[in-house]
């Protein structure tokens, strides 16, 4: 919508198409549209516009994914697998999970739409985690929309599918998700969907809540938001400071430490400033880490024959604000 939107204000002019207002306000929406018509032809022509936005879409994808993986790559991370929600509703494999919570007894039909009795299912994890029927009986508990009325699947049943894949189809032993701490609402109810499918989601999915970053920009909180197009992306970030320097702020963190931080990075080159940094695991993922747990904490040195930053009294890495100067803001090398 937003792209096909952008589309039509440069063909026809913005005071001719107003953009609407819940849509995507942001440069990148712009460049997109641009790019899109360059290649498009006639537009648009006799055309629908539900066929336009399917192909925008497309388009769309085929140019940030490889923009997303860039940006990851620069950033030290390789995903083996990009997995796209549409092939989960393509193949029938959405609707073959919500099916398998109909035939074990966890959902029921009501205003037209199909729910999960979510509030069953917590209350049994609940109780097997050591809460009392007093204690689970006072929790406001709601059940799931899977499938609306109008016959499309939720984004919560789309979750459910993709996480039996990975359980089920791809044999994973344990699934550690990264969410942010605003979803922290979701985490139960995704591990109970999947105990009713007897996946066992409460032990072997693992989900770690990391805490949102407010920015500050002269004194005052930035509020970020892709919808308004107040964004700053990891490549942005990246453009700024080095990738050892961004990575050891973001580690030195534990997952449950809210952050705040200007856009101005700490990052001056002094001799009084300097901190050595590398990509090894900190207490920010020590959890899940079993690299961290054998080396322990004191100092020690990464693949690159860099020792790492010491805490007084050698009890681990640092953790709390160290000022850095660990390269340039080009993007140059670390110390």
């Amino acid at each position: 919508m937003s792209i096909y939107a952008r589309c039509m204000q440069l063909t026809v002019g913005e005071e001719n198409y107003p953009f609407p207002e819940e849509g995507y306000h942001g440069d990148d929406i712009r460049e997109l549209a641009r790019g899109f018509l360059a290649q498009a032809g006639e537009f648009p022509g006799q055309t629908s516009q539900d066929a336009w936005e399917t192909a925008m879409a497309e388009y769309g994808l085929s140019v940030n994914i490889p923009r997303m993986k860039a940006d990851l790559k620069k950033y030290g991370i390789v995903y083996d697998q990009w997995f796209l929600e549409s092939e989960l509703h393509n193949s029938g494999y959405v609707e073959k999970t919500v099916q398998m919570l109909t035939e074990k007894g966890w959902t029921y039909e009501k205003d037209g739409a199909l729910w999960l009795n979510t509030t069953q299912l917590l209350k049994e994890k609940f109780m097997r985690e050591g809460k009392s029927q007093e204690q689970v009986d006072k929790l406001d508990l709601k059940d799931d929309v899977l499938r609306r009325a109008n016959g499309f699947y939720t984004y919560f049943a789309a979750d459910i599918a993709y996480h039996r894949n990975k359980l089920e189809v791809r044999g994973f032993d344990l699934a550690i998700n990264i969410w942010g701490a605003d979803h922290h609402g979701h985490v139960a109810r995704l591990q109970a969907a999947l105990d009713g499918l007897g996946l066992d989601g409460s032990h072997r999915l693992v989900i770690v809540l990391m805490q949102l970053v407010n920015l500050m920009q002269d004194g005052k909180p930035v509020r970020m938001s892709k919808r308004s197009g107040k964004a700053i992306a990891l490549h942005d970030l990246l453009d700024e400071i080095s990738v050892d320097a961004a990575r050891y702020f973001f580690n030195s963190r534990a997952a449950t430490t809210p952050w705040t931080s200007t856009w101005t990075w700490p990052c001056t080159r002094t001799a009084k400033t300097r901190c050595t940094m590398c990509s090894t695991p900190t207490p920010a993922s020590a959890p899940w880490c079993p690299g961290w747990r054998r080396r322990g904490g004191g100092p020690r040195r990464c693949g690159g024959g860099r020792r790492c930053a010491e805490r007084p009294g050698g009890a681990g890495p640092y953790q709390g604000s160290v000022p850095v100067s660990g390269g340039a803001p080009s993007g140059g090398s670390g110390l």
